[in-house]
């Protein structure tokens, strides 16, 4: 835990060495937090539809479980009702 006054030092030392980006263009910023990974801008629209590909994956497997367990609460309220 920190004290107030280290709390103080820490941010004042965060604003003083904040970079001053009106320096930059846009495409400095950019290549300066671009991943490793990514090195076009093709790259990123194959890692964007990734995503979009993962997410509809979630979003079906959830909606799957979701009827199962649906069907198996419809099934066991008729188990009951017959015994």
């Amino acid at each position: 835990k920190l004290s107030a006054y280290s709390m103080d030092t820490l941010i004042s030392n965060l604003k003083r060495d904040v970079p001053n980006l009106n320096n930059y263009s846009d495409s400095d910023i950019l290549d300066s937090l671009k991943s490793r990974y990514i090195q076009s801008n093709c790259d990123i629209k194959d890692y964007e539809r990734y995503l979009h590909e993962r997410m509809d994956d979630l979003i079906s497997s959830i909606e799957r479980k979701r009827k199962v367990d649906e069907y198996v609460k419809q099934h066991s309220k008729k188990e009951d009702k017959e015994e």
